[in-house]
């Protein structure tokens, strides 16, 4: 405000010395002493206000210089702290991923472990189990062979038995029959004089000998007789 309140004054003083000057000029006819010094007082008023108006612009020029340069430094201020919080961030993101990597990896190597034991768990209970269907299937062998062997035995035996049964009422028959014709005989002596006694053969002379559907019917219906 001072700088442009000279240079109004100066502008003036320098106005009013031209103004003299030409005064001197018309009125005075060219006066040497009053051209001389008032021609003096205007170079002086002249210099000083170009002076002052050159000064008022310096001043100005530096001003915006250094209001460039002290944006330029605040702008350079936020951008720096921008890229320390962008540098920030990355860091922490790698520090972070990193250590999301490490448990990652950690916990990929604990599965692959608890893999590969449920891996060989499975492997040992596949074997077990195979084991165990081997065991099983040869001990339903051995019972199957087991009762195979006991049926036989006792199809056998039942055979037997019931051979030998049927042998004991076939004589039980013939003796009864027997029996039967000597009474018959003694009644009827003269009839049955050269009449024969029938013989009646026991069926089995071999117990081992298996009996058939109608062997079996037909002693069943001889001894109901």
């Amino acid at each position: 405000m001072k700088k442009r309140l000279n240079i109004i004054i100066f502008s003036l003083c320098f106005i009013i010395a031209v103004m003299a000057e030409a005064y001197c000029f018309i009125v005075l006819k060219g006066d040497l002493i009053s051209v001389i010094g008032i021609g003096i007082v205007v170079l002086i008023t002249g210099y000083l206000m170009i002076d002052s108006i050159l000064s008022m612009f310096m001043n100005q020029r530096e001003e915006m210089k250094k209001q460039i340069e002290q944006l330029y430094i605040e702008e350079s201020k936020k951008w720096n702290e921008c890229y320390e919080e962008l540098l920030n961030l990355q860091k922490e993101n790698y520090t972070a991923v990193k250590k999301n990597t490490e448990m990652l990896e950690k916990q990929l190597e604990e599965l692959m472990l608890r893999l590969d034991t449920l891996e060989n768990n499975n492997c040992n209970a596949m074997n077990k189990i195979s084991e165990l269907q081997l065991m099983d299937m040869e001990g339903q062998k051995k019972a199957l062979n087991l009762e195979i062997k006991y049926q036989r035995e006792n199809t056998e035996q039942l055979k037997k038995a019931f051979i030998k049964v049927a042998n004991q009422i076939a004589s039980s028959k013939v003796v009864a029959m027997d029996h039967k014709h000597k009474i018959d005989g003694k009644k009827e002596v003269g009839k049955d004089a050269n009449k024969v006694a029938p013989s009646v053969v026991p069926l089995y002379n071999d117990p081992n000998k298996e009996l058939t559907k109608d062997e079996i019917a037909a002693l069943f219906e001889s001894y109901g007789q």
